[in-house]
């Protein structure tokens, strides 16, 4: 079986390959599909990464959310946790861990029912698999806080064959996985 270093190579060198057009197309579409659903329509939190190199851009969708008067919360790296803090504008993430923008230690986020992670990714299959970027911020995270909706967004070319991404007890299944072609719900989560 191939390691979850080979396949995360694999992977990005395919997804860093997108064109900016291509991205900002399939981007759209996944905010689209995203914006859709009742589990983000209902969430007055959302809890979204700031989109880094060649992922699913999030601006975007963190401007809807601005729209649709929800509290946007961003993450921030803190030695081996990850903690989200409150942003009201874009312009409020600065260059942080790994040169992704981070928002300032400032108005942390407070658990409400029904709020809803966004999770980033490098590979998913369709049960909810998924290989992160190998720091496991969002496993212990979302370990810690059971209680919140999750949704992944990723290109359909992150999606592979199930049984190809080797599982650990610690890993940590989105409800749903978004792209620009389907919205693929996670039995079991």
């Amino acid at each position: 079986m191939e390691t979850k270093k080979q396949i995360r190579w694999e992977i990005l060198s395919i997804r860093d390959a997108l064109s900016k057009e291509e991205r900002k197309k399939k981007s759209d579409r996944i905010k689209k599909q995203l914006a859709e659903l009742p589990v983000f329509e209902q969430a007055d939190q959302l809890l979204i990464y700031a989109g880094y190199g060649s992922e699913v851009e999030t601006d975007a969708i963190m401007e809807l959310a601005f729209r649709k008067r929800k509290l946007v919360f961003c993450p921030r790296v803190e030695g081996k946790k990850m903690q989200f803090y409150q942003i009201t504008d874009l312009s409020q993430l600065v260059s942080g861990y790994r040169s992704i923008r981070e928002p300032q230690p400032q108005r942390p986020w407070q658990q409400k029912p029904g709020d809803l992670v966004i999770m980033p990714g490098t590979v998913f299959d369709k049960e909810g698999n998924r290989i992160g970027y190998g720091g496991g911020f969002y496993d212990r995270f979302l370990e810690a806080h059971p209680q919140v909706s999750t949704a992944a967004l990723a290109y359909e070319l992150q999606l592979v064959e199930p049984g190809r991404i080797e599982t650990e007890k610690t890993d940590q299944k989105p409800a749903c996985i978004i792209t620009e072609k389907a919205i693929y719900q996670i039995e079991n989560k």
